[in-house]
């Protein structure tokens, strides 16, 4: 019996979603959450010295869409690199910030990292953004005097 259920359930999905990829867009109509990087999807750090612990810069997200914007989860590519969201929804016109930190403790040269956004908007519904820089031997913080 569960099994049956099972399957009903999976044909039933498959049904729905192959009626959408069939129309081009899971978004008919203008009800949909949208999204706008208005500060760019790519940050520069510039050089960072490898001594000097990390970096932080912020995303701005903010929702375009008549359906609120709903950030579902959040992956880097590298343990180097961890972002967070001030929150999970935004309605029109609010905005998600990403707080991302980069620490610079791996071997000196160019970096590129990638923080992915799963979200709800349609028809694009991953966010990537990028930091970038160069890692410097040493510090380039000059101390106090």
């Amino acid at each position: 019996n569960n099994l049956l259920r099972y399957i009903w359930v999976l044909i039933a999905t498959v049904t729905a979603w192959n009626s959408v990829r069939a129309s081009g867009s899971v978004c008919e109509t203008d009800s949909c959450a949208r999204f706008a990087l208005l500060s760019g999807a790519r940050h520069d750090f510039g050089d960072i010295g490898q001594a000097d612990g990390p970096v932080s810069c912020e995303f701005v997200i903010h929702s375009v869409g008549n359906m609120p914007l709903i950030v579902v989860s959040t992956v880097t590519t590298c343990p180097c690199t961890q972002a967070a969201v001030d929150k999970d929804v935004a309605s029109f016109g609010d905005s998600i910030t990403v707080n991302v930190t980069y620490d610079p403790h791996l071997a000196p040269g160019p970096f590129e990292q990638v923080i992915i956004l799963k979200t709800n908007a349609e028809p694009y519904n991953f966010i990537r953004l990028f930091v970038i820089g160069s890692i410097v031997a040493g510090s380039i913080v000059k101390p106090d005097d």
